[in-house]
């Protein structure tokens, strides 16, 4: 049987497809940003926003936990055994939330 000449060929990979051109310019935007921050301090001011981020980080779960506590404490009469128990879960949430930060932190900064 021979090729009908009316049946178009299919044209070669000539142009790289949405995704290529996507994922190119994603990796040159990736190395720039990279190259310029290559060997920069953080700002004052980013600094003390992460303190600031982390200081809530650990702050927030034990404050609820005291105040859920207090309140079972008031609900069931039962002293400060809720308040302290909730807020050591927090204490400990709170510390795995900074842990967990920390070393995100250091992955994104090629620190492991």
């Amino acid at each position: 049987m021979s090729k009908n000449a009316a049946e178009p060929e299919p044209a070669p990979d000539s142009e790289p497809s949405r995704a290529d051109r996507l994922a190119r310019q994603l990796e040159q935007q990736a190395r720039r940003h990279q190259r310029n921050n290559r060997g920069r301090a953080p700002s004052l001011w980013q600094q003390v926003a992460r303190v600031g981020t982390l200081g809530w980080m650990i702050v927030l779960p034990i404050v609820a936990g005291a105040l859920v506590g207090h309140l079972l404490d008031l609900r069931f009469d039962s002293g400060v055994r809720w308040a302290l128990a909730l807020m050591f879960l927090g204490l400990i949430t709170g510390g795995y939330a900074l842990y967990r930060a920390m070393q995100e932190g250091m992955a994104s900064r090629g620190e492991r």
